[in-house]
């Protein structure tokens, strides 16, 4: 059974925009304009009760509705958080080789596709507008807009980034679609956050330190194993790094190359990567 969205969960309100600021900032050298940004009110409103195909399609449009809602301001929140994507794109160069046709599912504004230097990549996201964004930040890359569940590019790919997973309606439809664009010895790196900090990462959100999005599917590694399986892949290992996912001297580095390396410690680190092949 896919994983569906409870459609009686908090939503996002996007008929009501209002001004936002972050209490803690947005980083350093930005104007007090470029701090403020219009953001869709978080709601405790129910959404119609829907089933089935009716439910993944209701789904699919709030979160596409609501991406084009944050599509011009996403690279803030980027920026505002250099450390942590700094130690992801880190992450992501150790496990693909340079020189590689790379795909990435759920591409966003294409910095993490950058990264990893590919031979060709390929961007995928659900919204035009972030789509074109991308594109205009990196031209010597390809993005196209298309839902994860309906990707049929018809070409083959020695490395497949799955990102934002926790933001796909149907998951197991997803990693179906990702095996089918991948070549023979093609590795598949799944980017999820660790659901031990849902309750933190949610509060982040509201405050505007870290990106909302439309009711997540936080899934935990075991539950993502068996997706993986039931699509055709086979696990092979799963990274995980981040105890404390901001910069301060010192402390940064006590937390995260040192207690964040410890094997008990390490399940309670912030970001998973999850590395599998198809299977034979």
């Amino acid at each position: 059974m896919p994983l569906l969205a409870d459609p009686a969960l908090l939503v996002i309100d996007l008929r009501q925009p209002q001004p936002f600021e972050s209490p803690f900032g947005w980083g350093e050298g930005q104007s007090s304009a470029a701090r403020s940004l219009d953001r869709p009110a978080l709601s405790a409103r129910a959404t119609p009760e829907a089933w089935g195909l009716e439910a993944l399609q209701q789904s699919q449009a709030t979160r596409l509705q609501f991406q084009d809602t944050i599509a011009e301001v996403r690279d803030r929140w980027i920026r505002s958080n250099p450390y942590l994507y700094d130690a992801l794109k880190k992450a992501l160069r150790f496990i693909v080789e340079p020189g590689r046709r790379v795909l990435e599912i759920r591409s966003l504004t294409g910095h993490l596709l950058a990264s990893v230097d590919p031979s060709e990549g390929v961007g995928v996201e659900i919204g035009a507008k972030m789509v074109t964004l991308a594109q205009t930040n990196y031209p010597h890359l390809r993005f196209v807009t298309a839902a994860p569940e309906e990707l049929e590019l018809n070409e083959k790919f020695d490395y497949v980034v799955f990102n934002h997973v926790f933001d796909t309606v149907d998951i197991l439809r997803a990693f179906e679609r990702a095996r089918e664009h991948c070549a023979g010895r093609a590795r598949l790196v799944v980017i999820n956050y660790n659901q031990l900090w849902q309750p933190l990462l949610e509060w982040l959100s509201k405050l505007g330190l870290r990106a909302p999005f439309v009711e997540p599917n936080w899934v935990v590694e075991q539950d993502l194993r068996v997706f993986l399986g039931l699509a055709g892949f086979r696990v092979v290992r799963t990274y995980r790094f981040l105890l404390f996912p901001k910069r301060i001297p010192v402390i940064s580095w006590f937390l995260n190359d040192g207690l964040g390396k410890l094997p008990l410690l390490r399940r309670f680190c912030w970001m998973e990567l999850i590395v599998a092949r198809p299977s034979p």
